[in-house]
């Protein structure tokens, strides 16, 4: 985490390029000035030391480091887009939700949609999540219920697979309707 600036994320990835370093993974935020990422990096373990301090020192950067073994199996990932009256508790009640359905979530993007509605703020919210094993038709029909009783609709919903080089998206159109 640190200051935003103009070119940080390419002054980033050149000093893991200079490091011997690889980038597999990222996720970048800005908001209010400050920058935050999570960065997946194969690195020789010799050089990551120079790397967090170079980071830390050069970058501006608070800089947390941990060495993790990747399963090298990209699992099919679940998009749902919601839309909402905007609440306090909103985010909470959705994370809940999906955690008491055994879902994973991976990413949760909430952004107010600049639309007012009888007086009242809405907002988007993008998730990206791996479904539980168990999930099935039936699933998609209390989960779409459920969300209605919170005052959350279904925008679109649909899961992308890795298949040969590609990424094939199977959507689940039945969930993007007010049924």
């Amino acid at each position: 985490m640190g200051e935003d600036k103009k070119g940080k994320m390419s002054s980033i990835t050149a000093r893991v390029l200079a490091h011997g370093g690889s980038l597999e993974d990222s996720k970048m935020s800005r908001m209010e000035g400050e920058f935050g990422v999570l960065l997946k990096i194969r690195i020789p373990e010799a050089n990551s030391g120079s790397l967090v301090a170079e980071l830390s020192e050069h970058e501006g950067l608070q800089v947390k480091s941990k060495w993790v073994q990747g399963t090298g199996v990209p699992m099919p990932v679940t998009t749902i887009e919601l839309r909402s009256v905007d609440r306090p508790g909103l985010v909470n009640d959705i994370n809940q939700y999906f955690f008491s359905c055994g879902c994973v979530i991976e990413n949760l993007n909430l952004i107010n949609a600049g639309i007012v509605e009888e007086g009242k703020e809405i907002s988007d919210i993008y998730i990206a999540m791996k479904l539980p094993d168990t999930w099935n038709t039936t699933s998609h029909i209390s989960f779409n219920k459920d969300l209605k009783t919170m005052g959350v609709k279904v925008s679109q919903f649909y899961t992308s697979v890795m298949v040969g080089n590609g990424v094939m998206r199977l959507d689940h159109a039945d969930m993007a309707t007010d049924k």
